[in-house]
């Protein structure tokens, strides 16, 4: 629709993962999607295949947040991504932190400029073996733990420090929380409580209770949802 095609044009103008000059199967892809259709990708290596997936994921939350906003303003999964292996699953949502919680807040304004000043923002979070931290129940001697590590790395306290946690936030590496220092102080109190404006769910406990929109896994830890 011609909507979507201004939405996909901004995102590229912001230049947040969405390409000015696609491939052609990548807008295959995204076309045959929003048609309802299922995919199969199976292109060589480097030919971007993630964006065939990735593009028409953020046409189907516009669609519904814009289109469907009673269903939007409700907490829920929408795209489960699922990997074989922790390595790839750490590599998506390096790419989500850049493209949907990217640090400018880009992503964000674009959504809202098409869906609604008031739309939700999207959400998502990785559950698998290497997400903070097992347990049935949240432990403030873990969580007190955690916040020293995330301080570590987000408020560096020399020149080389800064340097380190600006590529590591162009890699994609930093979690993608719209205020950090208000997150960790929370934490330190032992509470799991996400702000509405984070693009990103970092624990489990968070995602137990606060529902991502996308849900990163692999084939072990979603059985484990299941059953449980």
């Amino acid at each position: 629709e011609p909507w979507m095609k201004d939405y996909f044009l901004k995102l590229a103008e912001a230049g947040i993962g969405v390409f000015p000059s696609p491939f052609a199967h990548q807008i295959s892809a995204l076309e045959a999607a929003t048609r309802g259709e299922n995919l199969f990708v199976s292109t060589g290596t480097g030919s971007g295949k993630t964006e065939c997936f990735m593009w028409p994921l953020l046409a189907k939350m516009a669609t519904e947040a814009r289109s469907s906003k009673d269903s939007w303003a409700k907490r829920g999964v929408r795209t489960i991504v699922m990997y074989p292996m922790n390595a790839l699953v750490s590599d998506q949502v390096s790419r989500l932190r850049r493209m949907i919680g990217d640090p400018e807040k880009k992503f964000i304004k674009i959504f809202r400029s098409f869906c609604g000043d008031e739309a939700r923002r999207p959400q998502f979070g990785m559950y698998t073996g290497r997400t903070p931290y097992p347990g049935r129940d949240s432990k403030l001697s873990e969580d007190k733990k955690l916040v020293k590590t995330l301080a570590g790395m987000c408020f560096p306290k020399t020149d080389a420090e800064q340097a380190f946690l600006e590529r590591l936030t162009a890699e994609g590496k930093i979690p993608a929380k719209s205020d950090m220092r208000a997150y960790l102080q929370r934490l330190q109190e032992g509470s799991h409580i996400p702000n509405p404006d984070d693009a990103e769910l970092i624990t489990r406990f968070e995602m137990q209770h606060f529902c991502p929109d996308i849900l990163i896994t692999n084939y072990s830890m979603l059985e484990y949802m299941l059953l449980r």
